[in-house]
């Protein structure tokens, strides 16, 4: 069975018309032409930061919107009414990694001081240890920011990355080998395939890598590991990799 083009004129008809499709005595279908939109409303005004964690709040939607002067005055109106405020200090804390690693720090700190179990604030004080080359204080509070599931992909693949700066490839094979969330971050996957190779996993760390690839084409890092381990193709244009 084919389907039937119908064609009508409807100059001068007045619409909303009634459309019926009938075989027979039988009513295939029966719909208003043309269709109801739904109602469409604009959403409601967000009403204006009244407290701490209201502030907060809007401190990290600037922050993601890269709106970072904003972002600051956000999280410092929420400090100017909790002091303690861990969430906006962590929020300070991100928004001098890139500057002011130093800075940073020290934020993260005044975190953790009013809420030791804030990974977030871990994550950050990991970043910026990093950054500053204190090696011992950034896998430290890695591990502890692994602990909480919301960062624990990128902090287990910033412990695997100081693992292997460090010359310890099998230490970072077990941080990323275990199962979690971290397996499906590219980042930590590229960063265990060249912990595997490293340590004579070279089958696994082609089958990581390839997986990569396989998401991005263009991952430089994962394509790299397959040449380091002999299993590039031979076309490498880049008509190859799109």
């Amino acid at each position: 069975t084919r389907p039937a083009d119908l064609s009508l004129d409807l100059a001068g008809q007045a619409e909303p018309l009634r459309v019926r499709v009938s075989a027979g005595a039988k009513a295939l279908a029966e719909f208003r032409f043309p269709l109801d939109l739904p109602p469409r409303t604009p959403p409601a005004k967000r009403p204006a930061p009244r407290t701490s964690s209201d502030w907060v709040r809007q401190g990290w939607q600037e922050y993601l919107f890269a709106r970072f002067p904003e972002a600051e005055a956000s999280f410092g109106k929420a400090l100017s009414q909790d002091a303690r405020s861990a969430a906006a200090q962590t929020g300070l804390a991100f928004l001098n990694l890139d500057r002011d690693p130093m800075a940073a720090a020290r934020v993260a700190r005044a975190a953790l001081d009013a809420d030791p179990e804030a990974g977030l604030a871990h994550f950050a004080l990991a970043v910026a240890a990093d950054r500053l080359e204190d090696s011992t204080t950034a896998l430290d509070h890695a591990w502890q920011a692994a602990l909480d599931p919301a960062v624990a992909a990128p902090a287990r693949a910033l412990a695997a990355k100081l693992q292997l700066r460090a010359g310890a490839p099998e230490l970072a094979w077990q941080a990323l080998a275990e199962v979690g969330p971290w397996q499906a971050d590219s980042e930590a996957v590229n960063r265990l395939a060249l912990a595997g190779l490293l340590t004579g996993r070279k089958a696994e760390a082609v089958r990581l890598a390839s997986r990569n690839l396989e998401t991005d084409p263009l991952d430089i890092l994962a394509r790299g590991l397959l040449r380091l381990a002999r299993a590039e193709p031979e076309d490498d244009t880049l008509a190859s990799f799109v």
